[in-house]
């Protein structure tokens, strides 16, 4: 039988954490998954993004301004790709490449 406690185990990042991103985070966050980390294409808006979702959850993972580096360093078991639809493609093949199962808000 699944359990919600096993979530716990599951870590999390998501691609595109501004918008709609957010909301994936907390709700794995919710679930009681452990987010730990996202990545966004401007590095100026990592600091202000993080700040965000402590605002939503208990959020105590690190912003990438790099995608690939953020999946080389933390090792997500899921990725949530939520970056803009012309990206989707191109994060979804690399987070599969690093092995993650991938949510993508898109049909693609």
């Amino acid at each position: 039988m699944w359990r919600w406690s096993k979530m716990a185990e599951v870590r999390v990042a998501i691609i595109g954490a501004r918008g709609i991103g957010k909301q994936h985070a907390k709700w794995f966050a919710m679930c009681g998954c452990e987010v730990v980390a996202f990545a966004g294409a401007n590095p100026e808006r990592i600091n202000s993004t993080a700040e965000a979702l402590k605002q939503l959850f208990d959020f105590r993972g690190r912003g990438y301004a790099d995608c690939e580096a953020m999946l080389r360093n933390e090792c997500p078991d899921i990725v949530s790709v939520c970056s803009p639809h012309a990206l989707h493609y191109e994060h979804t093949m690399l987070a599969l490449q690093y092995g993650a199962h991938v949510l993508c808000e898109k049909p693609m």
